[in-house]
């Protein structure tokens, strides 16, 4: 039995499908990101783990017992807002300290907690100052504190992240990732930012219209996708479309206009010969350097590059449509060069159309 158990949870906003059956485990102690475009019920899902949302149908079980109509503060889950949501009016100790003044504790017990916890976020000294005299990475820090002093059970992140600067972001998701493993504590990591989730959970679920697309680790879902939602939520791929001609037990061949296309049969969809296909294949799964290993080979004529600094992100105008290609520095191409590209099968996944 999972530590945290979300079972067939729906909620409805008037005519809006927010949550539609959502089943996840949780184990103790595991880093969970819930990944997804805006409005597919993340954070919907964040609020009914939390208590500030009733779900219409379903359950939530934190070790064995049924909490889903215990109040918020019944429940051992912090919840950390995007907004970081500090009391203007109140020192950094206050802010940190409030929820362990609600629940009663001690004075000398909070000026103990207070002191770990500010030393656990790296901000010893700081517990005078007020948060408009504090940097996006410090109220974020201060955000945080607040969270894990109570010592919560479950710590829910509802993209904690977001407000932050891009450098400043990738420090900070390694060192919330190297805190949350510190203490042990199970977190649920909500978040748009689809290398933010592979970076920093241990494994992920990928949400869409209410609906969870599929579950794993990181690895699992960026090389074996489900579907063709995931296979581009997940990283940059490229989408060819088909028809299924030929289909043995591993592979489908597919025609797009005159040409033939060989791809992996993916396990879960069901293809005849005749059928509409997506083909996915990721940017730095085609090469400029062609084999005989190499079963599907074009001529591409670049139409567009962009510096990405270690790689050239190339545009090309191929028979089989357009194509992004990433080729490793310093492999330069201009606009109108002829360059023959070339994929293996293995590294192609066919789809049923959607």
């Amino acid at each position: 039995m999972a530590f945290l158990e979300i079972l067939g949870v729906s909620k409805r906003f008037g005519n809006t499908i927010a949550l539609d059956n959502v089943t996840l485990h949780i184990d103790k102690g595991e880093l969970f990101a819930i990944l997804g475009p805006s409005g597919c019920g993340k954070t919907t899902l964040l609020r009914i783990v939390a208590g500030l949302e009733v779900p219409d149908t379903g359950r939530i079980i934190v070790n064995g017992v049924d909490i889903t109509f215990e109040k918020p503060q019944n429940r051992k889950a912090v919840m950390v807002f995007q907004n970081w949501a500090l009391w203007p009016h109140m020192t950094v100790f206050d802010n940190i300290a409030y929820g362990l003044k609600i629940r009663g504790v001690p004075k000398d017990e909070i000026a103990r907690r207070v002191k770990w916890a500010l030393e656990l976020v790296k901000l010893e000294g700081l517990e005078k100052r007020y948060p408009h005299q504090l940097s996006g990475g410090q109220q974020q820090r201060v955000a945080l504190a607040r969270a894990i002093v109570v010592e919560p059970e479950i710590l829910l992140l509802d993209e904690p992240l977001s407000n932050l600067d891009a450098r400043l972001r990738i420090d900070m998701r390694e060192e919330l990732r190297n805190l949350i493993k510190k203490l042990g504590i199970t977190a649920i990591y909500v978040t748009h930012d689809q290398e933010e989730a592979m970076a920093i959970a241990d494994r992920l679920a990928v949400m869409n219209k209410g609906k969870v697309m599929q579950i794993g680790t990181p690895t699992e879902i960026y090389n074996n996708p489900k579907n063709v939602f995931v296979a581009t939520f997940i990283g940059r791929a490229n989408v060819i479309n088909g028809v299924a001609t030929r289909i043995d037990n591993r592979y489908i061949e597919a025609r797009i206009g005159n040409k033939l296309i060989k791809a992996v049969k993916t396990a879960n969809e069901e293809i005849r010969p005749g059928d509409s296909i997506n083909i996915v294949i990721r940017p730095h799964h085609i090469s400029t350097k062609c084999d005989n290993a190499m079963e599907n080979r074009f001529t591409g004529r670049v139409i567009g590059t962009s510096f990405l600094g270690n790689a050239i992100e190339a545009e090309m105008e191929t028979d089989i449509g357009i194509l992004t290609v990433l080729l490793p520095e310093p492999a330069m191409v201009g606009n109108k060069d002829s360059v023959e590209i070339c994929f293996s099968a293995d590294k192609a996944l066919a789809f049923k159309s959607e």
